[in-house]
Formats: structure tokens, sequence, C-alpha cells
């Protein structure tokens, strides 16, 4: 089989192989259909939007432009100026395609190390999720406790827990939070501080509860929110997991993001005690 009969063949097929990469069904804009309005946050996905669709159209150009250049060489015959001409094509597109793809390849690399991709996601992977909703909170957002004091109740927030026992000493309890809890919840509580020796965490939510939370175990003193001081390994979170189970407990850690949830499961992590919240402000563990 000739090189002049490859040539030929691959400048009618790789293009369209090329071209798929560009061309993306969903569209650079990534809103203004019938099912979705544009928000300030879609411009951020329009403009990594165009950095892909450019780096896959340079890409697919290059393809082309060396299929062109292999087509100049093999159709040359004994033509030298065509020869060189070829060869001056393919140094010129690689050059190009070296500097593009290593452009962006320091771009990603100092991306990487000044984000944190396990609580943001990818960076060149950009997601608008919707701001939490507000509405079921007496003012805007939660309080700003007072050390050493105990919170009011607000309105709204149910108060049915006349069982409830303060909180044990030995437990770690964020300064400003509610002091008491159920009874049955402290005596596993306690036995969690004994079988999870680590003291790199917190209760960072107990009863009465600072805001009103979608599960009603807040308002009844059932359950609490606990957290790590600092930012957690993925062994830390599972054996706090395997700590709060054996104490009697169902440990979920709450993450904002699919992504953030996905990760910790391919580190190990327990899928089912793992939870994607978008509207969490932070990564917590909730105990029932």
């Amino acid at each position: 089989m000739s090189l002049r009969f490859l040539a030929i063949t691959a400048l009618l097929i790789l293009p369209i192989v090329a071209l798929g990469a560009v061309l993306d069904p969903a569209g650079i804009v990534p809103c203004g259909n019938n099912n979705t309005i544009c928000h300030i946050c879609d411009i951020t996905k329009l403009a990594q939007n165009i950095i892909n669709f450019a780096v896959y159209f340079v890409t697919a150009m290059a393809i082309i432009l060396f299929m062109y250049a292999g087509f100049k060489y093999a159709t040359a015959a004994a033509n030298p100026s065509q020869i060189e001409e070829a060869h001056k094509m393919f140094w010129n597109v690689l050059i190009g395609m070296i500097f593009v793809l290593g452009a962006w390849l320091i771009v990603d690399t100092i991306m990487k190390a000044l984000f944190n991709e396990g609580k943001f996601g990818p960076w060149n992977a950009l997601q608008c999720v919707s701001a939490p909703d507000d509405s079921g909170f007496f003012g805007r957002g939660a309080p700003t406790p007072s050390i050493g004091v105990t919170p009011t109740p607000r309105p709204g927030v149910a108060t049915g827990c006349p069982s409830c026992v303060p909180l044990d000493s030995s437990l770690p309890v964020k300064p400003g939070i509610g002091s008491t809890i159920d009874p049955s919840m402290n005596e596993k509580l306690i036995a969690l501080t004994n079988n999870y020796t680590e003291r790199n965490w917190q209760i960072t939510e107990a009863y009465p509860p600072t805001i009103t939370h979608v599960n009603a175990c807040h308002s009844s003193g059932t359950c609490v929110d606990a957290n790590f001081v600092g930012s957690p390994t993925s062994e830390n979170i599972k054996n706090f997991i395997g700590a709060a189970q054996q104490s009697g407990l169902r440990p979920v850690y709450e993450v904002p993001t699919p992504f953030a949830r996905d990760q910790l499961i391919s580190q190990g992590v327990p899928a089912s005690n793992i939870q994607a919240v978008s509207k969490i402000t932070a990564p917590h563990f909730s105990l029932y």
C-alpha cells in the first residue's frame, strides 16, 4: 500500500473524527434555552466553554494541517521545493501544538496547586448551583453565637426535648451552640469519644438548634452535627465513621458536590455514609 494512498485516505476520514470533538450538542452557551435561564454564574461557564472549544478546535486544525502536509509530501514525487514546504508545515504545526498544550498544562498544574479539588471540584469543570433558600430562617442566615452563652431558640424552632440532659463534659463542643441533648444520644457520644481517641473533632450543633434544620431530629435533640478541626484526610473520615458505628450511631458525612463524594468513595470511604448536599456551607458529619 503506497504512502500516497494512506495520505489521501487519512485526508478523507480523519477530519470527521477530529471535528467530532469540537461539535458539542449542548452548545457553547450554557443557558437561555426553553429549560434554563441565564445567571451571572453562567458567564464563567461560557468562558470555560470557549476555552475548551478553542483547545479542541486547535487540536482538530492541527490534525487537518498534519494531513495536508502529508498529502503534499506524498504527492511531491521529485519536487524538492514541495517536500521542503511539507517539512516546514509539519514543524510549524508541531511547535504550535506544543506551545498551546504546554500553556494549558502549566495553567492546569498551577490551578490544581492553588485550589482544593476535593472541595470545589476540577477548576476546568465549573458547576453553577442554586444558592441556599433562606426563607425557612427567621431573618437571614444563622446567628453569630456568643462564647459561653446557650442560644435561645428562634421563633419557628421547635422546643421538643423535655428530657434533654447537658452534654457530657468529656465531649468536645464548639463554643456558643446548644448545650443539651437526648440522654440516649449523650451516651452514644460518650462512647464515641472512647472509640475514637483522636481529639481532632467537635460537636457543632446540639440542642437547642441555632437554625431551622430540614431534619426534625434537631428539634427533638436526637441528632447532632459534628466536624473536624482542620482539614481531614479520607483516613480520618473512615476511622470516624467506624468509631461512630461502633458506638451505636449512624454517621453521614455530607459534602457540597457529587464530585467530592465520588472522590472520597474512590479513596475508600463507604458510599453509604457519604451524601452530596448542595446547600451546605462546608463538609460535616450528621450523627443520628
